[in-house]
């Protein structure tokens, strides 16, 4: 399951960093989304500060150290591009933002250092307890073999010593 959810991880940074180096590049190629930005209106220099980012945060997408930092500059993108289509009445248009959000949140915080630590932190005490379990099953196991060897022994004696007489 750790390789599954591992490999996860890998392909949806990947896929995001994908869409993120696109929209990125866009802001640059396309004057369709300068209109857009301006119609919203904002600067003239936003686009280019904001394809800017989405393409070297999409980039650090893939560095795991870095990822979690990334995903946060993203998702506050994301969450800029959300609020402006929804201020503008395009709240059709504003579930891909929503749903993009959503994923480079969670890829933010699984990459985030903490959410490692924690990971390592659970299985560490797993391994604790079950180790401790199995010590405990071994001192009952022992427990219960020595006093079914004394047990029959006792019993022998007084049988013998009983027929003896």
């Amino acid at each position: 399951m750790r390789n599954t959810a591992r490999i996860t991880l890998w392909i949806a940074s990947f896929l995001l960093a994908a869409v993120f180096l696109a929209a990125g590049m866009a802001k640059f190629v396309s004057p369709v989304v300068r209109e857009y930005f301006v119609h919203w209106g904002y600067p003239g220099w936003f686009p280019v500060v904001v394809g800017v980012l989405e393409i070297v945060c999409g980039a650090l997408l893939l560095v795991p150290r870095l990822s979690w930092r990334a995903a946060l500059v993203l998702g506050m993108i994301t969450l800029g591009a959300t609020v402006t289509l929804w201020w503008h009445g395009e709240t059709l248009q504003a579930v891909v933002p929503v749903s993009v959000l959503l994923s480079v949140s969670v890829v933010g915080y699984a990459r985030h250092p903490r959410a490692t630590l924690m990971r390592r932190l659970h299985s560490a005490v797993d391994w604790v307890a079950e180790r401790e379990l199995e010590e405990q099953r071994r001192r009952i196991a022992m427990q219960r073999a020595l006093k079914a060897l004394r047990g029959p022994a006792r019993n022998r004696k007084s049988t013998l010593v009983k027929g003896s007489s």
